[in-house]
């Protein structure tokens, strides 16, 4: 070691050794400034305050800090755009629905099984009367009985309302038996030009 000092210093080339120890003193100098970095990004990780960026205005700040800040300022102002971009082209209220629950399955599960006993019932019973499987019925007597007076006949009425002939017939009896009640009532009617 201490020839090649002495080569050196004699004017004979630099030595490989001392070429080395510098490149290693550089390598271990670059990652130590690499980890500090980190440190720094690591720290700051959350938005900048406003001490920050006027010290970065002002030009008050490490060059390391100055690469951090408009990395993060690329970075919101690439976010910002790509979100402008997204929401310029869509409706917000355009999203996908985020998946169903297991609540919601078990709900859906116990509908569709609702529903195909509805079906089996519908096909052994109903099907065979002649009504559509799994129709919506609405047996309002009222209405049927609108629809019987207004001239509809008792097969139009239970291909447009889905009800059982029966029904459709009890409620026609009904109703005309009320109609022979209020005849036979013959309430006195007030005669007011008289008094």
């Amino acid at each position: 070691m201490l020839d090649m000092g002495r080569s050196w210093i004699n004017g004979n080339g630099f030595p490989t050794f001392i070429l080395f120890l510098m490149i290693v003193g550089a390598v271990a100098a670059t990652l130590l400034r690499w980890i500090d970095i980190n440190k720094i990004i690591k720290i700051r990780r959350e938005k900048m305050d406003d001490y920050t960026m006027q010290q970065y205005y002002r030009g008050l700040i490490s060059p390391e800090m100055r690469v951090y800040i408009e990395e993060e300022m690329r970075s919101e102002a690439e976010y910002d755009a790509a979100e402008r971009a997204y929401y310029s082209r869509t409706s917000p209220f355009e999203y996908s629905p985020s998946p169903p629950t297991d609540e919601e399955i078990a709900l859906y599960n116990d509908e569709q099984y609702k529903k195909k006993l509805n079906l089996a019932r519908d096909e052994k019973g109903r099907l065979k009367k002649g009504a559509t499987i799994a129709r919506k019925r609405i047996c309002d007597e009222e209405d049927l009985w609108s629809l019987y007076s207004g001239g509809y006949t008792v097969k139009k009425i239970i291909e447009l309302r889905g009800c059982s002939k029966s029904t459709v017939y009890n409620v026609i009896k009904k109703y005309k038996e009320k109609g022979a009640d209020i005849k036979k009532q013959k309430f006195p009617v007030p005669n007011f030009t008289t008094q």
